[in-house]
């Protein structure tokens, strides 16, 4: 239904068609557009007399006749007698007078006491306006600070998303991201920020969704896990700064009742075959290899995947996964990832006493981690740790803040352009570069026992004795 004004400026009253009820979303965005179109259509028609209602009341009606008749009650002249000159009864007198005024009063009473009684409901009718309206502006405030929370972690560079999940950029393709169960593709140029999971055969854009869709969240767990992961920072910080204390303590909650991470389920069934891939196709040391199966930091999932515990370098907490596959696929490469949910940040698969090391290197994967601390301790060196970052890091884990400036550290990522280019943006950080003969270390390694069988020397496979930690959580490799 469409009434015009006299300004000439339509005046809508949102019927839904479908139903014949209100509907002022449909129409025109909301009620609080339809308040402000009632509000414009009033200052229209103030010429006439006529005056808005207030905004926002809930005030119950009466009926408008008998308001408006109380109200347009004749004002009589009073009637005073004067009294004659002698009175037998002046008590019976005056009361006889004060009645006869009373009821010449009467209507003047009640139109005093009706509009007495308007004052009094509009000015409680204006306090409850008030009131709502407040708790509507805040409420609008924090609805509206949430929808810029999710919009800008929406916004985030999805590259930096995966990495925060635990998935690996692959080598040769770069805008593919791989984890176990995974295969996603991120878009560049105008699909910027799109993504596609070519293991599930889906996709959609945002940070948001992707989140949702790799640990199965929903919404609220997905903006939490993100606001966690990525504060505080100009998410965080300005979530604390707009929403309210119910606001923010909604979203702490939501971050609290994020599910810790769960290693991939073990299959001592499997372990025999992981472990001689390990041994025969990637030149482990047997010693090595048994020593971390025993310690819990190695051990065969369902799939016949190798799987690397990651662990905090000094609680020993486990933080995630590094999972590197045994079976060849058609196109005869293996699978290598990390499982979902690992913390990247909170610590990887280490060899050696991080804490008690005099030289600390970096290598992108947990069998160049095994390799390149096999080698080192073949050419005499002692006290040193291998730590592996699942792929290149462009700034060093916060857990190096434990190391002393004492250590001498060293980024030993593969030989190609990627690993010198993130070798080259740790330098002001004080690591070294260290480069592999082949491709990375465990072509080293394979090349190393290749030589020794050709010479007829045996390749040596036990790993040194292991000695206790101070907190009885023995390393895998003290020297």
């Amino acid at each position: 239904m469409i009434l015009h004004s006299p300004a000439s400026d339509p005046f809508i009253v949102p019927l839904d068609p479908e139903n014949g009820h209100l509907n002022a979303r449909r129409w025109i965005g909301g009620a609080r557009r339809c308040a402000q179109q009632q509000t414009d259509y009033a200052a229209a028609v103030e010429p006439l007399g006529l005056v808005r209602g207030i905004k926002g009341s809930t005030a119950k009606h009466e009926s408008v006749q008998r308001h408006y008749g109380q109200i347009a009650q004749p004002i009589a002249k009073l009637s005073i007698a004067r009294p004659p000159r002698i009175l037998m009864d002046p008590g019976g007198w005056a009361a006889e007078q004060r009645q006869s005024l009373a009821q010449q009063a009467g209507p003047v009473f009640a139109r005093a006491r009706t509009a007495e009684s308007d004052r009094t409901a509009r000015k409680a009718a204006e306090a409850q306006a008030a009131k709502a309206q407040g708790h509507a502006d805040r409420l609008q405030a924090a609805m509206e600070a949430q929808k810029a929370l999710s919009a800008r972690l929406r916004a985030l560079p999805l590259p930096d998303v995966l990495d925060a999940l635990g998935f690996v950029q692959d080598k040769t393709e770069k805008a593919r991201w791989k984890a176990e169960g995974f295969n996603i593709t991120v878009g560049d140029g105008a699909k910027a920020g799109k993504w596609f999971d070519h293991a599930a055969g889906t996709g959609r854009g945002g940070s948001i969704d992707l989140v949702q869709h790799v640990t199965g969240s929903d919404f609220k767990g997905a903006l939490a896990w993100l606001s966690n992961r990525f504060g505080p920072g100009a998410a965080a910080a300005d979530l604390t700064a707009r929403l309210s204390a119910q606001a923010v303590s909604e979203v702490e909650a939501a971050v609290a009742e994020r599910e810790p991470f769960t290693p991939p389920q073990e299959a001592p069934g499997h372990w025999q075959h992981v472990r001689e891939h390990l041994t025969e196709a990637r030149a482990l040391p047997r010693g090595y290899i048994d020593r971390l199966h025993e310690l819990g930091d190695l051990y065969a999932d369902t799939k016949r995947n190798a799987v690397f515990v990651c662990r905090d370098p000094v609680s020993l907490r486990i933080t995630g996964a590094e999972i590197k596959g045994t079976l060849p696929r058609p196109d005869g490469t293996r699978f290598t990832g990390m499982a979902p949910g690992s913390r990247k940040d909170g610590g990887g698969f280490r060899v050696g006493d991080i804490t008690r090391a005099a030289t600390v290197y970096l290598v992108e994967s947990a069998i160049d981690a095994i390799s390149l601390f096999r080698l080192r301790q073949a050419a005499g060196e002692r006290d040193h740790a291998v730590i592996s970052t699942a792929g290149t890091t462009p700034e060093p884990r916060t857990w190096f803040a434990e190391l002393s400036d004492t250590v001498r550290r060293v980024c030993a990522f593969d030989n190609d352009k990627t690993g010198d280019m993130a070798a080259h943006k740790l330098r002001r950080h004080k690591f070294e570069r260290l480069k592999p003969s082949g491709k990375d270390w465990n072509d080293d390694l394979k090349a190393t026992r290749d030589q020794s069988q050709a010479g007829g020397r045996e390749t040596p496979t036990q790993a040194p004795s292991a000695a206790p930690d101070p907190d009885n959580t023995p390393s895998p490799f003290d020297p």
